[in-house]
C-alpha cells in the first residue's frame, strides 16, 4: 500500500507517506484508490475537489469527504457520478 498526502510542507511528510504540494493534487488523486478528505473548510479550499480532480481520478476509484462539504464541487460530484465510469463517493457531510 502507497500512503500519499497533499499538504503546504510534502517535504515534511512522515516516512512511508509519498508527499505532494497543494497544486499537484489532481497528480495525487489521479494515482489514488481512495481519496479521502479530512481537513477544515476555509476559502482557500471550497471546491478543491472539481471537474477536473474527478475526471482524472481512476475507474474505480473512491472519494471519502469526513471533513467539510464545501471541499467538494457538488455540481461537479453529481455529474461524475452520473457520467460514469463508476465514481463512489462517500459524504459524511453534506
Amino acid at each position: 500500500m502507497i500512503l500519499t498526502g497533499v499538504d503546504n510542507h510534502p517535504e515534511h511528510a512522515p516516512n512511508g507517506v509519498r508527499g505532494y504540494g497543494h497544486a499537484e493534487l489532481r497528480i495525487a488523486a489521479a494515482q489514488a484508490d481512495y481519496l479521502v478528505l479530512a481537513i477544515p473548510g476555509t476559502k482557500e479550499n471550497e471546491n478543491m475537489i472539481d471537474g477536473a480532480v474527478l475526471a482524472g481520478m481512476k475507474k474505480n476509484a473512491v472519494l471519502v469527504n469526513v471533513a467539510r462539504g464545501t471541499l467538494v464541487d457538488e455540481t461537479a460530484l453529481l455529474a461524475a457520478v452520473k457520467s460514469g465510469p463508476p465514481l463512489w463517493g462517500g459524504v459524511g457531510c453534506w
